[in-house]
């Protein structure tokens, strides 16, 4: 049987931390379990050194500063044929491990992407109820393709299993300066690397939707730190086939509706339209977005998540920030509801 790694980056924690672990233990008894706390200021030490001392398959560690370096410490320490990454709010679905070991057993893939769950939603990563298989460098390329064309239901580094000999051989780690869209930055490096990628229909990771995340709380700095993510992914992706650098067009053009909706237009900001508007226009008119908008084909814009993107590259900006206000709007009260 594959070895399995699951890590758990932590931060101030101690309310959820056993929640993970535990479901970890339930589904996956026989894995190493590797919990890296990392800078807090809560109880979560304690809490974590208690959890190690109940589950002997569970290693605790520390790391620097960020959620990037406590999953490379993790990574650097892992011994597993496969690794999983759980985060400390979160936990493995019932009937994940079943899953899990089935699939990597006797798999040739680098890569497995699995579907969560997220309050009600179910989400999964096929249409259908078979796993699809993307080998060799053809089918790679069309599953990270894939990928890129929608990043929110792909891109998350949890509901995977990367093999391990693979990751840690390849030098692709987790980008310690990016405290966003870090999950995607490594999903876009490591799967150029990979010989086979699997989607597959199950859904093995229960996504918390109560407790705030770090890109779903509102702090009035994301919008930087959003720019220099896609900026750090573009150069990667510089020297790729045009397939890929025009997904990554898509790609990009998505956080930007993030960066809007979640920053610009969160109802949290206090700032005026006019205000709101030219901000808009000013991260609309940053090189990494505003090239892609270029490229942008009316065409290529029949989806609602495309309208306000085309919005802006017709300079419809009142109608782009119509759109964004209802989409923050939307999703403050879906948060609400715990969804």
């Amino acid at each position: 049987m594959s070895l399995l790694s699951v890590i758990i980056p932590v931060h101030n924690g101690s309310a959820t931390i056993r929640r993970a672990v535990e479901s970890v233990v339930r589904e996956l008894p026989e894995a190493e379990i590797l919990v890296v706390e990392n800078t807090s200021e809560d109880d979560t030490t304690p809490v974590c050194e208690a959890l190690a001392a109940e589950y002997p398959q569970m290693w605790f560690g520390h790391s620097g500063k960020g959620v990037s370096m406590a999953r490379n410490k993790g990574i650097e320490s892992s011994k597993g044929d496969w690794i999983v990454f759980v985060d400390a709010d979160d936990a493995l679905a019932d009937g994940a491990g079943e899953v899990i070991r089935n699939a990597v057993t006797d798999s040739d893939a680098d890569l497995l992407l699995f579907g969560h769950r997220a309050g009600e939603r179910l989400r999964k990563v096929t249409d259908g109820d078979t796993a699809e298989r993307y080998e060799g460098p053809a089918g790679v390329e069309n599953a990270r393709v894939r990928m890129l064309q929608d990043p929110t239901r792909y891109m998350q580094v949890w509901a995977k299993a990367f093999r391990g000999s693979r990751l840690r051989e390849s030098g692709v780690r987790f980008r310690p300066e990016l405290s966003l869209s870090e999950d995607s930055d490594l999903i876009v490096r490591y799967s150029a690397v990979c010989k086979e990628i699997v989607f597959c229909p199950q859904i093995t990771y229960l996504y918390s939707v109560n407790t705030p995340s770090v890109m779903r709380r509102y702090d009035g700095s994301k919008a930087v730190r959003y720019v220099q993510a896609m900026e750090l992914t573009a150069a990667s992706v510089e020297n790729e086939s045009e397939r890929i650098r025009k997904a990554f067009g898509t790609y990009a053009l998505m956080h930007l509706n993030i960066l809007l909706v979640r920053e610009i237009f969160n109802r949290s900001a206090k700032a005026s339209y006019r205000e709101r508007r030219s901000e808009m226009i000013r991260y609309a008119q940053k090189e990494v977005f505003a090239r892609h908008l270029r490229e942008l084909k009316a065409g290529e814009c029949r989806s609602a998540r495309m309208l306000p993107l085309l919005m802006l590259r017709l300079h419809r900006y009142d109608a782009a920030a119509a759109i964004y206000m209802v989409r923050a709007e939307q999703n403050r009260r879906r948060e609400m509801r715990g969804q």
